[in-house]
């Protein structure tokens, strides 16, 4: 067997035989309303991190998000793919950029497709 195949039976073997499976998504947002309405919503469709496969980190502000090329990288290591979260706030734009995929991030990128910019700060949609 190749590399390939003995990595996809490996692969199968932990996700079909394991209570805990993998993290397959890390799932990142910047604060607390984030996270409890992240876990309600898990609650309400029975979604379970630990045997789903999804690890929630809780940034704490759009600060830490800015520095987070290390945990991207280390996920990425091990199949895991960054979702990222963001309020609308005054460094979106930049944060994104950031995490593009160039010469210079080839290990903590994140797709095009796998992050959520919200059209408002979240907080203020939950107040209205």
């Amino acid at each position: 067997m190749d590399k390939d195949s003995d990595s996809s039976v490996r692969d199968t073997i932990l996700d079909e035989y394991l209570i805990d499976r993998r993290y397959k998504i890390a799932l990142i947002y910047e604060g607390q309303t984030e996270d409890r309405i992240i876990k309600l919503i898990f609650n309400v469709l029975n979604v379970d991190e630990m045997r789903d496969g999804v690890f929630l980190y809780c940034a704490r502000g759009q600060g830490n998000i800015k520095r987070l090329e290390g945990m991207i990288e280390l996920a990425r290591k091990d199949n895991v793919e960054p979702f990222l979260i963001l309020d609308r706030d005054a460094d979106w734009q930049r944060i994104l950029q950031k995490y593009e995929r160039s010469g210079s991030n080839k290990t903590w990128y994140i797709k095009k497709s796998m992050y959520k910019v919200w059209k408002k700060d979240l907080n203020l949609i939950i107040l209205e």
